[in-house]
């Protein structure tokens, strides 16, 4: 119950809430977890990786478009190092283990997008 610590979870300004005055704070900086979309091809088979970027990292990509070189979990009995970059809104993928057919940025076909996980 902080309304000042956690005025930003509200679907509607605290002001209209009761008319307290207070101002929503700005949420927390936290990681966040980008799942790559699912394997194309077979085998291996269907499944996924994902990588987490440090709040640091998220605002450098956003704001100077910088990329960032990341190890996924592992799947599917192997990772991939993977380079992440920001651009028109979307997470994609620029280049997987120096895998690039312009279609798929990796040999397991697992596309050029990276998904944010809001579940994590």
């Amino acid at each position: 119950m902080k309304s000042k610590t956690y005025g930003y979870i509200y679907r509607e300004p605290l002001a209209t809430l009761g008319g307290s005055g207070v101002l929503p704070t700005v949420p927390p900086e936290r990681p966040i977890t980008l799942k790559m979309e699912d394997a194309t091809k077979t085998p291996p088979g269907a499944h996924s990786h994902e990588v987490t970027l440090i709040p640091d990292e998220v605002k450098l990509a956003k704001g100077r478009k910088r990329y960032f070189r990341k190890t996924t979990t592992p799947g599917a009995g192997h990772q991939h190092t993977i380079t992440v970059f920001w651009r028109n809104g979307f997470w994609m993928i620029q280049r997987c283990d120096d895998y690039d057919d312009r279609q798929y940025r990796c040999k397991d076909r697992h596309g050029k997008y990276l998904i944010e996980d809001i579940n994590v």
